[in-house]
């Protein structure tokens, strides 16, 4: 690493730090503060954020009490794709148990501790930093870089990501959706959740694709938590199948959870106890590595956009190593 590098990734958690500070639970989900405090921050690293609050009404239909918005815009060239990263700042209540101030971003053993710190305050800090990194290095670069700062992904996300689409605010040309390790709601399988999955997914690609949009399909990864009565994994793999079956239909689907269950057996001959998620549910820095591969070898092979840039995939990298360093 260079001192800039150094540089760069001391400012990116101290900004990290920042964000873990101010307190977001939802609920209650009072989030201007938040939104105040991020915005500030941005500006003091040159960014400029567009300041986005949701009516009143919607707001408490939602069984909130605030929702503020941000989003930052960077374009680079004259044309090319939109990108948009979107994390969230709220977070659920950090109730009780805790050995350290959950809003006091302490960092021990090389760890950082706090409500956000791995999802997904620490998403927030890494997209910033990213865009940061590809601003200093803009070279040959043609697209558009959107940040989406939402707050209400805890109450179901219909006031950030699906507000900000529904004004308008945004149009991004590529979805990349990788979802369904909830959808069988930890049951074993059953056909009519099962058909529910699949009306959701069809519903979901035909709203993208109403919009001018692509999308691409990503299964969930491994379920990997011991369960006595039943396997959870094996919903996630029927999941899986049917969505790699859509291939035939033409639709874009990366396979990540075969691939990281053929992965997982392989490392398991060498040592039973390895695990790519120390939860059984959320990746760490191996099966992020493998999640980023699976989709940079997708765009090498089977680009979704037109000319990206041939650079793209190494910047994509710089993407997630930014996420892991976090």
């Amino acid at each position: 690493m260079t001192a800039a590098d150094d540089a760069r990734f001391s400012r990116q958690l101290e900004f990290l730090r920042h964000l873990i500070r101010v307190p977001s639970e939802n609920p209650p989900g009072d989030m201007t503060a938040f939104a105040e405090a991020a915005a500030t921050a941005l500006q003091e690293l040159g960014l400029d954020p567009e300041w986005h609050p949701v009516p009143e009404p919607f707001v408490r239909q939602a069984g909130m009490r605030s929702v503020v918005n941000l989003i930052v815009r960077r374009r680079f060239g004259d044309s090319g794709p939109v990108v948009a990263l979107n994390a969230h700042g709220d977070v659920i209540p950090a109730g009780e148990g805790w050995s350290v101030d959950p809003f006091g971003a302490e960092e021990a053993g090389g760890a950082l501790y706090g409500r956000g710190t791995v999802f997904c305050k620490s998403d927030i800090s890494a997209y910033v930093f990213a865009l940061l990194a590809l601003i200093e290095a803009p070279e040959a670069l043609n697209g558009t870089v959107e940040l989406h700062i939402t707050c209400d992904e805890e109450a179901g996300g219909t006031l950030g990501p699906r507000w900000l689409l529904g004004q308008d605010l945004t149009k991004p040309d590529l979805v990349i959706a990788c979802y369904g390790i909830n959808c069988g709601i930890y049951m074993p399988l059953d056909e009519e959740r099962f058909a529910k999955y699949k009306e959701g997914v069809q519903r979901l690609k035909n709203k993208v694709e109403a919009q001018g949009g692509k999308i691409i399909f990503m299964p969930p990864p491994v379920y990997d938590k011991p369960n006595p009565k039943f396997d959870y994994d094996d919903v996630m793999a029927a999941y899986a199948k049917w969505l790699v079956s859509k291939r035939k239909d033409d639709w874009m689907v990366i396979d990540l959870h075969t691939v990281m269950k053929k992965s997982l057996a392989k490392k398991r001959e060498k040592d039973p106890k390895f695990k790519y998620s120390r939860d059984g549910v959320h990746p760490g820095g191996e099966g992020h590595e493998l999640m980023a591969r699976q989709i940079i070898d997708f765009f090498a092979g089977k680009p979704a956009l037109k000319d990206p840039h041939p650079n793209a995939y190494g910047r994509m990298m710089m993407f997630l190593r930014e996420r892991m360093r976090v």
